[in-house]
């Protein structure tokens, strides 16, 4: 579910508020990929340090990392 969410609901939370805002095709496009990006290694961190969760931000890091490439390459696609 976490890995839906920032792959999937994100960017497209981040082009509709791009649309709202009236982002160029360059700016939106920029927005959607920085909002589709794999989520950050310092989660892991965190997690880790603080003893809490650190199964499910291993996981997501991991899939997310490896997912990632399909939500650029699409986004890239319709936005590029």
């Amino acid at each position: 579910m976490i890995c839906a969410l920032k792959l999937v609901a994100q960017p497209v939370t981040a082009y509709a508020a791009g649309l709202v805002l009236h982002l160029s095709a360059p700016q939106l496009l920029a927005v959607v990929v920085c909002a589709g990006l794999p989520t950050a290694q310092n989660a892991f961190i965190f997690a880790q340090e603080y003893g809490v969760g650190e199964v499910v931000a291993n996981r997501t890091v991991v899939v997310t990392t490896t997912l990632s490439l399909g939500t650029l390459t699409t986004a890239a696609a319709l936005l590029g």
